[in-house]
């Protein structure tokens, strides 16, 4: 008896089991290394994200004409091509080199698993053998039992598979989404997860045990619909084709006895699959919510909703045919929405959009085709006040906006058959142009705005009432609402700006410009058009927005203006800062001064590129355009923290009025650090979670007393989920934990 049975009293035939099943797991274990391209893709497919060109063909059944995805072999060769072996096995290899591979976590899951089942049933046989029923009958054929008995052992065997499956899946969970996350990050191309332990730690900091168990009530419904309805299907099969053996022996028909036995055999191999058809959709939505919390770029729009909880991830995916994504390798065919890629391909759109219409005649120099960069002189026309992003991010120009009716319109899949076209003709062009959603109805009123107003009226309401013996009130009214202000005390909102191009598409300029420097968005989400610049790849160093930040931003400030009443602006210079202040202006529709705060920028550490902000200003600021110039990339974060300091202790706020104040996460949360914390250290976690903890276009409200000092006034907008239409409305909670007291 090896020494190892002895320590675990495990007698010789348990021992023997064992060792016949670790065999397994490392025949098993070799198998999964090799076939593990397959897993990768398969994670890929059940993700969505289909980043190859749609092949038309025919379908094998029926003959029809259809469009295809890649074959899992193909999409791997292409993965291969695209990114190399070492992406594909997503760290098989790095174990050999510095850490833990990552690849492993796959294997290492299947193992745990396999040796946890294995464990748990031999720890039930030796100490609870009654679990599930008495241990009868186990031995005997199937043909020497009743169906009541068969029954009562199916019963026992599926009740118990069910507490083994229960502690394996529990167990290797955390692992499964380590494996999930580490291979979601070619999406984006992201490196946050790079081993096991240094994933588990990182997960456990940011989300906690939510996180690490994230997507495993779907798996393991998915485990229990494969145990019950397999042992029920097949103890069906059992009693049926017995009866008809036992009639055919009674007969003495050889051929149909054979035939009986070769039925019953065919319909145990076909049961699973059958289970499978069922149980799929929630190894989908699984995998799915397995990456949600992750702040990857695969779990947030336009490639996912957020979810809270599974059964949201499921009802999203069920209407556009989602919960069937990866189930075949072979004849993937395509049945939803498709999009046309700057390489003038057919692609699967799978992403999630909030679209918009507009209801003005679009000229030729604002319609969805190639514009050049070299010739597109809006910037100088429009933004003569230091602005330094595109046109307007919603595609039109500001002169054109102001005579234009914006409608959101919020479906689950785009259609590309009716985008408008370019035209010479003036007949054409004086007539109404639409960015059509099939099936949607541009005259549909969105009640969110009113939904938020009172919602976010009643919070304020509430918080101005507990401060009211700290000093006079005030009352000021508007059309819509009362909003309280203390007499002495300025409100401050800070706001980080929106969604950027890069962080939805990172390095989208090497598909965005053609050869000849022609700028050729190739998705929606894109800005239509570009300000001129040196060098494309600045536009990664200081990107644009999205259309869909640019348009929540709007939103954001048409709500917030009737409760807050905000009176200026402050921003810092980069981009996609400053449209989102020209964005929030635009959605406010009351007069807002404006003023660019070069000393307002984020910080720079030494090793990354630094963008150079060139816009004239013309109002005299804390810092200068040159100075700032000279500044980034040269400080240290105590430096760069006490700039701010000095920025904001000049920047004026009015008393009895709002100022906005938008900028990057790390100067909000240096503002915080200075004038609320008031210097004290942030823990690491605090440090790690920054950008979570400060989510994009979120809102932190804070009153400046008489004597100078920050207070937490209120929480911010709920944010936008749209996950269904029936949700649409409903706000998003997380939104309304500020961390304005847990900084």
């Amino acid at each position: 008896m090896p020494v190892w049975s002895q320590h675990l009293g495990l007698d010789d035939a348990e021992a023997e089991k064992v060792e016949k099943r670790g065999r397994y797991i490392a025949v098993k274990t070799l198998i999964g290394a090799v076939v593990y391209p397959l897993t990768h893709v398969k994670i890929l497919f059940q993700l969505g994200y289909e980043p190859f060109p749609l092949a038309p063909g025919k379908f094998l059944w029926f003959f029809r004409e259809a469009y295809f995805l890649p074959n899992g072999f193909k999409y791997a060769k292409k993965l291969y091509d695209r990114h190399g072996l070492r992406k594909l096995y997503a760290g098989i290899d790095a174990s050999m080199v510095s850490q833990f591979s990552s690849g492993l976590i796959d294997v290492t899951t299947s193992v745990l698993k396999i040796f946890t089942v294995e464990i748990s049933l031999q720890y039930m046989d030796r100490h609870y053998p009654e679990i599930g029923g008495k241990p009868i009958n186990l031995d005997k054929e199937e043909s020497e039992m009743s169906d009541a008995e068969s029954a009562r052992r199916v019963l026992r065997f599926a009740i118990r598979e069910s507490i083994s499956r229960t502690v394996a899946v529990i167990t290797s969970r955390p692992f499964t989404v380590i494996m999930i996350r580490q291979i979601a990050q070619i999406v984006g191309g992201e490196l946050k997860y790079h081993n096991v332990l240094s994933s588990l730690r990182l997960i456990g900091i940011e989300e906690g045990p939510k996180g690490l168990f994230s997507g495993v009530i779907p798996q393991l419904i998915a485990e229990y619909m494969s145990i019950w309805g397999i042992q029920f299907i097949v103890y069906g099969i059992e009693r049926i084709t017995l009866r008809a053996q036992q009639d055919a022996i009674r007969s003495n028909n050889k051929e149909e006895e054979n035939f009986v036995v070769s039925t019953r055999k065919m319909l145990h191999l076909i049961a699973p699959v059958f289970v499978n058809s069922f149980t799929y959709p929630f190894q989908v939505v699984s995998t799915v919510m397995a990456v949600t919390g992750s702040g990857l770029l695969v779990s947030m729009l336009p490639y996912s909703p957020p979810f809270s909880l599974w059964q949201d991830a499921y009802d999203y995916l069920l209407p556009v045919n989602g919960l069937k994504r990866g189930s075949r390798i072979f004849w993937r065919e395509h049945c939803g929405a498709v999009s046309v890629g700057p390489d003038h391909e057919l692609y699967a759109a799978n992403k999630h959009f909030v679209m918009l219409a507009v209801e003005a005649p679009l000229r030729s120099d604002e319609c969805l085709t190639a514009v050049s960069v070299r010739a597109t002189n809006s910037f100088e026309k429009l933004h003569d006040d230091s602005m330094l992003s595109m046109t307007s991010a919603i595609g039109v120009t500001h002169e054109s906006i102001d005579n234009s009716n914006i409608k959101s319109i919020t479906n689950l899949s785009t259609k590309m058959s009716s985008l408008p076209t370019c035209s010479t003709n003036d007949e054409t062009e004086e007539k109404q142009h639409y960015s059509v959603i099939e099936g949607s109805d541009l005259a549909e009123i969105d009640d969110y705005d009113i939904f938020a107003n009172k919602l976010i009226t009643r919070m304020i309401d509430n918080l101005r009432a507990k401060h009211l013996n700290e000093g006079p009130v005030i009352s000021i009214f508007n059309e819509f609402n009362k909003v309280f202000i203390r007499e002495y005390d300025a409100r401050v909102i800070l706001m980080r700006r929106g969604e950027t191009v890069s962080e939805v598409f990172p390095n989208w300029t090497m598909n965005a410009f053609n050869d000849s420097h022609l700028y050729m968005p190739f998705d929606l989400n894109m800005p239509y058009n570009l300000r001129e610049r040196e060098k494309n790849d600045d536009f990664l160093i200081d990107p644009p927005l999205t259309n869909i930040s640019a348009h929540f931003a709007a939103q954001l400030a048409f709500t917030m203006t009737n409760n807050n009443l905000p009176t200026i602006i402050y921003s810092g210079p980069e981009m996609a800062v400053i449209q989102t202040a020209r964005e929030f202006i635009d959605g406010a529709e009351i007069g807002i001064n404006w003023l660019i705060e070069p000393g307002l920028v984020r910080y720079f550490s030494s090793d990354e590129p630094k963008p150079t902000f060139v816009a004239q200003l013309q109002q005299e600021t804390v810092y200068t355009m040159e100075a700032i110039n000279n500044i980034i990339g040269k400080e240290t974060a105590a430096e760069f923290e006490n700039r701010i300091e000095k920025v904001i202790s000049r920047l004026k706020f009015p008393r009895k009025a709002s100022t906005v104040l938008i900028a990057e996460d790390c100067v909000i949360n240096a503002i915080i650090q200075k004038f609320i914390r008031n210097g004290k250290k942030l823990t690491r976690k605090q440090q790690l979670t920054i950008t979570k903890r400060i989510p994009r276009l979120s809102l932190i409200h804070f009153d400046i007393d008489s004597s100078g000092r920050w207070k937490p006034s209120s929480a911010s907008l709920p944010g936008l989920q749209g996950n269904t239409p029936s949700m649409f409305n409903l706000p998003d909670v997380n939104f309304l934990i500020r961390p304005a007291q847990d900084f």
